[in-house]
């Protein structure tokens, strides 16, 4: 049996729902009405944060760059082709350009 995306409000969207915001908003009101927990917080805590956030930072750095050399590698030549895009000739790969036999 197949379902229906449908929902009383027509078919299914891929935008948000304002009821998604309003919920957001509740949760933040509640969390802002909270009172102080006279909660301590040792500093080995808060250098596993800093550690992580500086580890997500080191990550996304070299994701970046690899997608970035991902990305000009399309527009590189190939290192052993001719500028046509022809293959070289033995002669050309040998190394020796003086040795025309």
């Amino acid at each position: 049996m197949q379902t229906n995306t449908t929902t009383s409000h027509g078919p299914a969207k891929a935008r948000s729902s304002p009821r998604i915001w309003k919920r957001l908003a509740a949760a933040a009101v509640l969390v802002g009405m909270g009172r102080s927990a006279h909660a301590y917080i040792d500093p080995g805590s808060a250098s596993i944060v800093l550690q992580a956030i500086v580890g997500g930072i080191a990550v996304a750095a070299v994701y970046f760059r690899a997608q970035t050399m991902r990305f000009l590698s399309l527009f590189r030549r190939r290192p052993g082709r001719k500028e046509d895009g022809s293959e070289p000739s033995p002669k050309d790969v040998d190394g020796d350009p003086g040795d025309d036999d």
